[in-house]
Parts: C-alpha cells; sequence; structure tokens
C-alpha cells in the first residue's frame, strides 16, 4: 500500500524540510495541528476505492494517530458533499448505474455493486462512523462561503480537463478559503501551519502551490503527509 504513498510527487514540502533537517534525521513536531480531509480521501476510508487506496489511507490514519497534537476534522460542506454523492447513488440506482453506455469508475463503480439498504445505511451513519472507527469530527461553526467567483474562475480553469463539476469546484475552493482564514497568517514552516487540507487530489495541490512562493499552501497530499510523519 505505501507504494501509493511513498511515490512522492510533490517536493515543495519535503524539500523545504530536508534543506533544513539531515535526511536521516526529520523529526518534525507539530502543535494542535488540524487535518481536514477531503471527500476522496473519506470515499477512500468508507472502502469506495481501490484496495490499496483504502489500505494506504487507514494506515496514514494509523500514523496520524501516533501524534497526540494532530486532530482528524471533518468540513461541514465535505460531509455535505459526501451524502449528496450517496443520496445521488441511491436516486440513480437503476437508471444510472446499470447503463452500460455510462462508464462507472472509482466509488461509483463501487457503489453500484451495492444493495440500496447498505447505501441507506451508510448515509444515515456516515458522520457516526467517521468518528467512531477513525476519530474524525464535523466542525459545524466552519460552514460559511467564503469564496468568491475569481475563485471558482481560476480552479475551473486550472481543473478544465478533468471536467469538474461546479459544486466540486464550489467545494475545493471554499475549503482552501477556510484553511487561509484559519491560519490567519502566512505559513513559512510545516510545523507551524495549525491547519492543513488532505487531499487525494494531486491537481488541486499543484493549484493551491501556484500561489505560495516562500510559503507552505493549504492543501496536502497523503504521500506528503506520510513521509513527514514516517
Amino acid at each position: 500500500a505505501f507504494n501509493i504513498l511513498i511515490n512522492i510527487g510533490q517536493g515543495v514540502i519535503i524539500s523545504s524540510i530536508v534543506e533544513k533537517r539531515n535526511i536521516e534525521n526529520i523529526d518534525i513536531s507539530f502543535s494542535n495541528l488540524s487535518v481536514f480531509l477531503d471527500t476522496n480521501f473519506i470515499f477512500a476510508l468508507l472502502g469506495l476505492s481501490d484496495v490499496e487506496t483504502e489500505k494506504a489511507a487507514k494506515e496514514l490514519i494509523g500514523l496520524i494517530k501516533e501524534h497526540r497534537n494532530i486532530s482528524l476534522k471533518l468540513l461541514p460542506f465535505t460531509l455535505d458533499e459526501i451524502i449528496s454523492f450517496l443520496n445521488r447513488a441511491m436516486r440513480d440506482y437503476s437508471s444510472v448505474y446499470y447503463n452500460e453506455e455510462i462508464p462507472l469508475t472509482g466509488a461509483r463503480y463501487i457503489l453500484s455493486k451495492w444493495n440500496k439498504t447498505d447505501i441507506q445505511m451508510l448515509i444515515n451513519d456516515v458522520e457516526e462512523k467517521l468518528n467512531r472507527e477513525f476519530g474524525i469530527v464535523t466542525v459545524y461553526d466552519y460552514n460559511q462561503k467564503l469564496y468568491d467567483e475569481d475563485d471558482i474562475s481560476k480552479l475551473n480553469e486550472f481543473k478544465i480537463d478533468k471536467m469538474p463539476t461546479q459544486k466540486s469546484v464550489e467545494h475545493d475552493s471554499n475549503a482552501i478559503e477556510w484553511i487561509e482564514k484559519l491560519r490567519g497568517k502566512k505559513v513559512t514552516s510545516i510545523e507551524d501551519s495549525k491547519y492543513l487540507f488532505l487531499s487525494l487530489d494531486h491537481r488541486l495541490f499543484r493549484y493551491v502551490t501556484r500561489f505560495h512562493e516562500g510559503s507552505k499552501p493549504e492543501v496536502i497530499t497523503p504521500e506528503a503527509l506520510t513521509a513527514i510523519l514516517w
């Protein structure tokens, strides 16, 4: 599973650490770091991804839990996105999930193998399940819309070849804005980040790094965080 995680394509964060420390003795000490999880990472934890990604995600959660000063959190609009996706799976169970004309990938494909009762049970229990099994807490205070149309336009243009939905772009833009707001200042070292948004979306990571010369981006990938904590 760690073949997925150790393939570091995100040298921006790692190289900045290595510049300050011997590669054989990286010792990162976080102080009250809150890691907010993206929908795609939650899907991996819920088994709505390939087996290797699920295993790697769960192992990373184990690494995080070894650090008492790191807490796992969920933005309320991320929870909404998860539930909306599952609700669409319920509504489209017959009309979409078994239409051979429409290719199914990722979570959509896996859910096509579930029965409706199991999907509904997950919808009803998803927030409690994430807290019970992984210690993830939804922070309902952070639900305000902070992005503007310029944010949406820039991110949509950057991800255009992936054909993102409007709602997914709005979600990602709001997550970035919330991490920036919570930090309240420019962050120059990963140890002082305080808040990070953990996402499997490498394109989102590359997008935010464009605006962070000399500072640490709001988004981090599982590969980068694993390398830091390992």
